[in-house]
This record gives structure tokens, sequence and C-alpha cells, in this order.
């Protein structure tokens, strides 16, 4: 049995770009969560009050927890779904890391757009993930790959697309305003114990810009909002002057953290209440 798919959306039918790249047989699953239902009326959908995504989310987590079954939750915008092959070579950690920093470097893995039967690996993969991980989720196309994350890594949280177990998750889309209320979210859901991975075999590309009519201000009060609950772990920047896309950083001290703590969580000796709330 598939999962149901849950896709909040304001755009209309004809720019349903995460409906249109999906596979025949996961189409079939697609729930919409709408205010104005005007052009899908052949589709599955929900009318939703929500006035922003995260508060969509937040309607979608109540409704699928209600239900108590695994469910995936999808972004509008996702454009292309990529597998990476495992071609590591002989490349070193030192090798991968400096990446971003020479342009001397080996090819190391190998990119493909994914085929229906990458499509079906995925969910099978998922569905047996979601057994003993509350939350699955996938890495962006710009996300170094390595060996050592690869094909799944435990404790990290990416964007776009959510695989989700069902089960009561101890965390909400809105205690801070967006667009950073996904990264306030994947906080919640891991420093509360529950169990987390990203897919590191399979990356998302998404439209280059997804938070439409949001204003620098904007950005500057969900950044701010988002250190003062989670500092010192969270650092953020204009990464270029007089735009308004605001970047949030982690440092890496923060990425090992939650890496070695999803490993304690998981063996049952760790469970921290998030003390920043």
């Amino acid at each position: 049995m598939f999962p149901d798919i849950y896709i909040p959306t304001c755009r209309p039918i004809e720019k349903q770009h995460t409906y249109n790249l999906l596979p025949k047989f996961l189409k079939k699953k697609v729930i919409f969560l709408l205010r104005d239902p005007t052009g899908f009326e052949h589709l599955n959908y929900i009318i939703s009050p929500a006035r922003s995504a995260y508060t969509a989310f937040e309607h979608v987590k109540q409704i699928a927890e209600e239900r108590g079954v695994p469910y995936w939750q999808m972004d509008d915008d996702m454009t292309a779904l990529t597998r990476r092959l495992h071609l590591w070579g002989n490349a070193t950690r030192k090798q991968i890391e400096a990446r971003h920093t020479s342009n001397v470097f080996p090819i190391l893995w190998e990119t493909r757009f994914c085929t229906l039967q990458d499509w079906k690996d995925l969910v099978k993969t998922t569905q047996q993930m979601t057994k003993t991980h509350e939350l699955v989720s996938f890495a962006n196309r710009g996300t170094i790959a390595c060996p050592w994350r690869y094909p799944c890594a435990e404790g990290l949280v990416g964007r776009t697309v959510w695989c989700f177990s069902g089960r009561p998750l101890d965390a909400s889309w809105l205690t801070i305003p967006t667009p950073y209320a996904d990264v306030d979210f994947a906080f919640q859901v891991i420093t509360a114990g529950h169990r987390v991975a990203r897919f590191e075999s399979y990356c998302i590309t998404t439209l280059p810009s997804g938070m439409h009519g949001l204003t620098k201000r904007d950005h500057l009060a969900s950044r701010t909002a988002l250190i003062k609950r989670w500092r010192p772990y969270v650092k953020a920047k204009d990464t270029r002057k007089g735009r308004n896309d605001t970047r949030v950083t982690l440092p890496a001290q923060i990425i090992k953290y939650l890496m070695r703590y999803s490993r304690d969580v998981a063996k049952g000796t760790v469970r921290l209440r998030n003390k920043h709330v």
C-alpha cells in the first residue's frame, strides 16, 4: 500500500511542478490542500483555510496523525528528483571536503534522473524506514555527496519532501514565522527524541524561490526568531546585500552533534527535551 501524499498549494493546476514530476502510480495518492479548488475538480483535494505554507503543513500534520498511518508531505515546486550512484574511487575524506575550495577534484559520483524503477525503490525503502524512523527526508541537489553519509545519514533533516511515520510528533510548524519554520521544525523533531534520517542517494531540485511575496523584513524576523530559539547552534547572514535571500548556515559542530545525538536516540540511551521552547 502506497502512502498518501499531501501537497499544500496556492498555484494553479497548470503550474503543479511536483505533481507533474510524480510517476502515475504516485499521482493517484496525491491529496491537495487548497483554498480554491478551481481546476482541481478531477483530483483529490481538501479545502484548507490556511493562508501560509506552514499553516497548511500544520493542518496536514493534524489530519494525518489522526489517521496514524505513514504519509508524505511535499512542497509544490519540486522540478527534479535525481539518484546518486556510488562511485567514490579512492577519494579521501579530506579530498571530498576540499571540493568547495578546489577546482582540481576527481569525479566521485554519477547522478541521473530517477527512472520509474528508482521511484519504486524509493517508496519501498521509505516504507521500511518509517517503521523505525519518525521522519525521512532528502538532500538538496547542491548538497555535497559524502561516502560516510551514503546512502542515508542519521540525524539530518532535508527540505521539500518529508516522509512521516504517522506517529505523533512533539513538534509544530508554527513556532516561528515563515520562511525558516522548516528549520525550526527539524530542530524540534530531533531534540524531542524522534529518530530521523536524510537520503543522500536521492536529491531534490526545486524552483529558485518558493517563498513568493516575502520581504526582507519577513526574512529578518524569521531568522531572528530561529537564532533566539537555537543559539548558539544557528548562525545567519545575508549572502547578497540588498537581496531578500537571507540564508541560515549551520556550523559543523551542530551537524556533528545532531548525528551523534541521533545515534544515541536510536540506542535508547538519550532523550533530550527541547529546553529552548
